[in-house]
């Protein structure tokens, strides 16, 4: 996730916070209180398939793990602003050795962008971030999808990823993008404009502005398109206030019916939700 704004126009408060995790931890992160009560304490990954993600939320890392254990005040800093990350990168040291610690933009009123991502793993759809699974191949106005929700859908965006397909090949159609106007039915997405879509696509979806329809990656610093094995989405704590988009033929910027749908042979092409976090935990405090 990276900063997009503040809705009171203040300044992002950065500061270095308890951390622990089993694997390292990404730049632009989620990281959430955790009920542990032995000395494996500190912020985690919260990225369950679930609506518990994003639970108590204290804020999103500024860089990673790894980049703060190759620091060089990491090690040699004794004041406060070491992060005392080992190194490899990992931050799970127990409270027995101080722990570890890093730079977090705590401020409940900050907005970020949430990369779709394309990532497909081959031949496994419960893992992959794109969707990949149950696309019935068409051409036309509606695309189907096995076991998508109505929730969210009316009001999004289709846009045909640069990955690959479920099979580890490049897919038929690539670089479209499309809004959907409506839903014709709990499976299938009604669009504006028509759009080629094969069983082997890669597609990308962000869901209509105002809705909590959200799936965050494994690495928590990304949004997927789908929950798994199936297309739906959850209400996981992330408010979409807006969808945007950039590729090679224009900067980023907001998507819009009459701007964006449409579009063919799109290079470069990245989609991003704007996100405000609605389980924060110094504001849900539970």
């Amino acid at each position: 996730m990276d900063l997009s704004r503040l809705l009171n126009c203040g300044t992002p408060f950065v500061t270095n916070i308890f951390v622990r995790t089993a694997s390292t931890l990404d730049y632009g992160a989620i990281v959430c209180a955790n009920a542990l009560t032995s000395t494996a304490q500190g912020a985690t990954l919260v990225v369950t398939v679930d609506t518990a993600a994003n639970d108590k939320c204290i804020g999103v890392t500024q860089v990673s793990s790894a980049q703060a254990s190759a620091d060089a005040s990491n090690v040699n800093a004794m004041n406060a602003y070491r992060f005392n990350i080992q190194t490899d990168g990992i931050p799970d040291r127990g409270t027995i050795s101080g722990g570890d610690w890093l730079p977090t933009c705590i401020n409940p009123e900050a907005l970020y962008f949430g990369l779709y991502s394309n990532t497909v793993t081959t031949g496994t759809v419960t893992a992959s971030n794109a969707m990949v699974n149950s696309i019935t191949a068409t051409t036309g106005t509606v695309v189907t999808v096995t076991s998508t929700s109505e929730v969210g859908i009316a009001g999004g965006w289709l846009m045909d990823g640069a990955g690959v397909s479920s099979t580890g090949t490049t897919p038929t159609y690539t670089g479209q993008l499309r809004y959907v106007s409506n839903v014709t039915a709990v499976t299938k997405f009604g669009l504006l404009t028509a759009m080629n879509v094969s069983t082997d696509s890669n597609l990308l979806w962000a869901s209509t502005p105002n809705y909590k329809s959200t799936v965050i990656s494994t690495g928590g610093n990304l949004l997927r398109s789908h929950s798994g094995n199936t297309a739906g989405k959850l209400a996981q704590g992330l408010l979409i206030v807006d969808n945007y988009v950039t590729h090679d033929q224009a900067p980023m910027h907001p998507l819009r019916s009459w701007v964006d749908d449409g579009l063919n042979g799109l290079s470069g092409h990245r989609m991003y939700s704007e996100l405000l976090i609605s389980k924060f935990y110094s504001v849900n405090n539970e």
